[in-house]
């Protein structure tokens, strides 16, 4: 399954918009799953390795998001994207505003 969570950018940015919860793994476990990786064995489906370069890996806490709360968690993204732009662009405009006043102001004098 092509999972959105196989993405590491957007894993550790739904992470940290704490959008999705993860614990670490014990460094058994991360012994355990390095060996795995050698063997070219699967990890299990909710376990991701924390940096491609480093030996730990990382477990969603709780049960793995089904495809619809992917969705609606990439939506929670994007709707955060969106209110981002929209406020740099209102902050832009009532810049330029100020800008517009103050320069009428100089030619008028």
């Amino acid at each position: 399954m092509n999972s959105v969570l196989n993405n590491t950018s957007l894993r550790e940015r739904l992470i940290r918009e704490g959008l999705l919860e993860m614990e670490a793994c014990t460094p058994e476990e991360n012994e355990r799953f390095q060996d795995m990786l050698e063997a070219s064995d699967a990890l299990p489906k909710e376990v991701f390795r924390t940096d491609e370069s480093a030996y730990e890996f990382q477990r969603v806490v709780g049960s793995m998001p089904t495809p619809e709360e992917e969705r609606n968690l990439m939506m929670a993204l994007q709707t955060k994207d969106i209110k981002a732009i929209r406020s740099w662009l209102a902050f832009g405009v009532v810049s330029l505003f100020i800008i517009l006043i103050f320069v009428l102001s100089l030619l008028a004098d």
